[in-house]
């Protein structure tokens, strides 16, 4: 059976399903997202908005081993937010992480576009 919860930018669950805003704006410098537990099943599910007035790229690190650099090009993905006003986006669409794997994003603009998510708990 899976239980639902918020996402865990450091392995911490957040305490209440708030947004999460994307600062870092190069692979050097990832916003945390969430984080699975050595031994947890976790599906990812996560949806963007953005607060500016002209689209933004949201580029997504997912299943890596550490925020502090190495990651490689094949472990990210991209995607374009479009303006304040369109609403949310859908990013990863429970997608599954297990052993410790990091998720984790940055834009081509810091602090304009804001996450929100929740993992199913497997097992």
């Amino acid at each position: 059976m899976a239980l639902r919860l918020p996402l865990a930018p450091g392995g911490t669950p957040l305490t209440r399903n708030q947004n999460i805003k994307i600062g870092g704006t190069a692979l050097a410098t990832p916003t945390a997202l969430h984080q699975t537990g050595a031994t947890q099943m976790d599906e990812v599910w996560i949806e963007a908005t953005n607060t500016d007035t002209v689209s933004h790229t949201l580029t997504v690190l997912h299943g890596i081993a550490t925020l502090a650099g190495g990651v490689s090009p094949d472990d990210t993905m991209s995607i374009t937010i479009p303006p304040k006003g369109a609403g949310w986006v859908m990013v990863l669409q429970g997608e599954s992480f297990t052993g410790s794997s990091i998720v984790g994003a940055f834009a081509d603009t810091a602090n304009v576009i804001n996450v929100r998510g929740w993992i199913n708990r497997i097992g």
